[in-house]
């Protein structure tokens, strides 16, 4: 029965691909193609976007989405290439995000390249199920960007009645760790904890170099 059911997922993916790549135009969305070589990836974006249900608020936001799928996708391609036989790379949920931008920005790690065992079914789809809960988490998570940390960390310190110390070194002490917080609150969401907020002590240093992530 698995069986039966990863294969028509398998058959469905496949069929739509198929049908993408033989009616979507490439024109189909407004965006910078880098090379004129790229215009078989709008077709795949065109596939990604309708399988994961992706929507963009602006044209830049979409461009920018596309960019990181060709170089996510170039990458699975190569993996592909150079694979035992054992394991198949796919472009997963996060295909339009780069992974380096999350860590710079959130703290937090985004895999885009999702791996595929070829072999135990069973085991295979726990995983996909445990995988499909864990990226509707994150796609849901409020994430605090940590280009905004020095607006927020104002905006805290008002908010509790803090007064910023006068002293530079222990102004940024109390900064750096209240980063930290910010970062473990941005991996608590990710990890579904959507309960975790910055409280009255994510900036107070405990202990010796706890400032520091």
């Amino acid at each position: 029965m698995c069986f039966i059911i990863v294969t028509l997922v398998i058959m469905y993916d496949v069929l739509m691909l198929f049908f993408y790549l033989n009616t979507v135009k490439v024109d189909s969305i407004n965006i910078y193609l880098p090379d004129s070589s790229d215009a078989k990836y709008v077709k795949l974006f065109d596939f990604y976007k309708s399988k994961y249900g992706k929507t963009y608020v602006t044209p830049e936001d979409e461009k920018n989405a596309f960019l990181n799928f060709i170089d996510n996708e170039k990458k699975v391609e190569d993996l592909n290439e150079h694979t035992n036989g054992s394991t198949y790379y796919a472009i997963g949920r996060y295909g339009d995000i780069d992974p380096d931008y999350m860590e710079e920005h959130y703290g937090v790690t985004v895999n885009p390249i999702v791996t595929e065992p070829l072999h135990n079914i069973k085991a295979d789809i726990a995983k996909e199920v445990q995988r499909t809960k864990k990226e509707k988490i994150l796609e849901e998570a409020v994430l605090f960007d940590l280009d905004n940390a020095e607006e927020l960390y104002e905006s805290y310190m008002k908010e509790h009645r803090k007064k910023i110390p006068k002293n530079k070194v222990q102004r940024q002490i109390h900064f750096l760790r209240f980063v930290k917080s910010m970062v473990a609150v941005n991996k608590n969401h990710v990890n579904g904890d959507g309960d975790a907020v910055l409280d009255e002590y994510a900036d107070e240093v405990k202990e010796p170099d706890e400032f520091s992530y």
